[in-house]
């Protein structure tokens, strides 16, 4: 091995054996000549340490020494590994600024309606006190701030919403009373869809106290005080003395809800009524006894971990919801708990009835979930979610046998109630707009209801008459444009009736 490549070890790799040029070693020494000094300076140093060389740069070439070393140069920083680098945690914590920080207090009391004291309570206060904040973080507010604060949102957000309403040309309200503990309360909403983004908007109103009777003059006074605008002044006069109203529509809703009534008249007139009835009379019994009871609450805990629901009449579905729970139970704790409530117990003919209601009534429930929506129901979805309903109504009549009739009657309330609209033809169009839309949409054709298929049920009810199918032609090629849709789904429909 030569000596040049025995001295690479230490000489070579350091950051300033630049200066020097390397001459020979011997045994345990090297010799360099230093290029800094006039003529041949020769330097001796052990193979092992540059502590000579350094020694003589810091004395003789101070300024050579304070230059950085080119970038060419392998420095003997290379050699040595870096040390492992730290990780700095409290550089990802987010920190929010004092507006920001008020606003989600603000938000946090506004939207679980708790009391405004909650500001000055210590364990809150604890809590806000391990939020990072930007910059110096100011004095938690007290009640008195907090509420100035609160109404001056409330101002901004009014505000903001009659700008929102200025620029629109259609929106919609509603208002509803509603009484609850003897109290009378008025709620008002605002819904529309943005021209924009078409994405629907929303906003409460009111919610407020009404006192006297609700009549017409009572009523009209509570909304007048909520309004933006004078009604008379909204509302378009085509003639002496009459307004321009809208075409009027049945809430979809509250429509599906009276079917249930719809069953129960047919059950209470056939032959089921004795054996619904009965059924019904004990679940009634049990509903009282857990609720009027301390005792029996928590023995009915002991026996089946949950508590029952009891139904309440202005609760949508609350009956059925009532009767799953029932049934849910298996027949043998249920007479257990029911002969220790001193309430016959249930025949294994009422436990299948009960079991078959709540099978038969299910898609009716999940349809006006549908129906409730706020998000994503629009009136495109009301008569495909009816197809789809009689459709899986009508699939379960083979499972049934003591309420194998019940289907038809289901089917034949929807039709009749909701014949108004099925006889629409702008209905099934509109319908079939949603439609495409969400075939069109690869994301919502997997994860929704609507995927499955609703497109196809649309189309199937509009190719039924004559009139339609030229309409449906006319109108699907810009429609499958507009919404990206794959050309041989719709068309493949077409070419099938």
């Amino acid at each position: 091995m030569s000596d040049s490549a025995e001295a690479s070890g230490c000489f070579m790799k350091w950051k300033y054996s630049r200066h020097f040029t390397f001459l020979k070693q011997a045994d345990k020494n090297i010799t360099v000549i230093c290029k800094l000094c006039p003529g041949e300076k020769k330097l001796s140093v052990a193979v092992s340490s540059t502590s000579n060389l350094l020694k003589h740069l810091t004395r003789q070439h101070r300024q050579s020494l304070l230059n950085e070393p080119s970038s060419s140069s392998m420095d003997n920083t290379a050699a040595t590994p870096a040390k492992q680098t730290k990780l700095d945690f409290t550089s990802a914590t987010q920190k929010v600024s004092e507006g920001e920080l008020k606003k989600m207090i603000a938000g946090y009391v506004v939207e679980e309606m708790l009391p405004l004291r909650t500001v000055e309570s210590p364990s809150f206060r604890c809590i806000l006190n391990k939020i990072p904040v930007c910059g110096k973080k100011a004095a938690l507010p007290d009640r008195k701030t907090f509420s100035t604060y609160l109404d001056k949102c409330y101002a901004d957000m009014e505000m903001e919403l009659k700008e929102t309403f200025e620029s629109l040309e259609y929106i919609s309200t509603t208002a509803d009373i509603w009484t609850s503990h003897n109290k009378s309360f008025l709620g008002m909403t605002a819904h529309w869809i943005d021209p924009s983004t078409f994405v629907r908007g929303h906003a409460a109103l009111a919610c407020k106290r009404v006192r006297g009777r609700h009549t017409y003059d009572v009523i009209s006074n509570e909304i007048e005080q909520v309004t933006f605008t004078d009604v008379e002044q909204t509302l378009s006069t085509e003639s002496e003395g009459q307004f321009s109203l809208p075409p009027h529509l049945r809430c979809a809703s509250h429509t599906l809800n009276l079917i249930f009534h719809d069953v129960e008249k047919w059950l209470q007139a056939n032959e089921a009524k004795f054996i619904y009835r009965s059924a019904t009379s004990k679940c009634s019994a049990m509903w009282t006894k857990a609720n009027r009871s301390s005792v029996a609450s928590e023995l009915v805990d002991n026996f089946f971990k949950k508590k029952l629901i009891v139904p309440v009449s202005t609760r949508w579905n609350s009956f059925h919801d009532a009767l799953s729970r029932i049934t849910d139970i298996p027949l043998a704790e249920l007479n257990t708990v029911s002969t220790q409530f001193g309430i016959k117990c249930f025949t294994d003919r009422e436990y299948l009835f009960l079991k078959e209601y709540c099978i038969m009534l299910k898609p009716l429930t999940v349809a006006l979930d549908i129906l409730q929506g706020e998000e994503n129901c629009y009136f495109g979805i009301l008569l495909p979610t009816l197809e789809i309903l009689m459709s899986r109504t009508l699939a379960l009549q083979d499972e049934l046998k003591l309420t194998a009739s019940l289907p038809d009657i289901v089917v034949k309330a929807i039709k009749v109630r909701f014949s108004s609209m099925m006889d629409n033809k702008l209905s099934w169009l509109q319908s079939l707009c949603l439609n495409l839309s969400y075939a069109g949409s690869e994301k919502k054709r997997k994860k929704t209801w609507l995927g499955q298929c609703l497109l196809q049920s649309a189309v199937g009810c509009l190719l039924k008459t004559n009139n339609l199918l030229k309409i449906t032609r006319t109108l699907l090629t810009p429609l499958m444009t507009f919404f990206h849709l794959r050309r041989t789904t719709v068309p493949t429909l077409l070419k099938q009736r």
